[in-house]
């Protein structure tokens, strides 16, 4: 193993490091922006939270807001049946 080979595996390594880190970036930039786009809405959404609003929850129940607080909402999602969820479990305002 030459003076050669020694640069040639050098130079391929540097050259794969490189184009790991690239593409871990541009992943970044992307999942990043994505996560923003999704928080914003979530924002909107909890702002939205009124009583009366139909909504649709993380587990596909649909319901209508019947009480709202700081942390959690009470859903009435049958005719006299209200459950009290998480306010993040709310996935939709319909």
């Amino acid at each position: 193993m030459g003076f050669n080979d020694c640069q040639y595996y050098l130079v391929s390594s540097l050259t794969f490091i490189v184009f790991v880190v690239v593409i871990l970036g541009i992943y970044y930039f992307f999942s990043r922006k994505n996560m923003k786009r999704q928080q914003q809405y979530f924002e909107k959404l909890h702002e939205a939270l009124q009583v009366g609003k139909r909504v649709v929850c993380a587990n596909g129940l649909y319901g209508t807001v019947k009480k709202v607080d700081e942390e959690k909402v009470d859903v009435e999602i049958a005719k006299g049946v209200v459950i009290t969820v998480s306010r993040f479990a709310i996935s939709e305002v319909l």
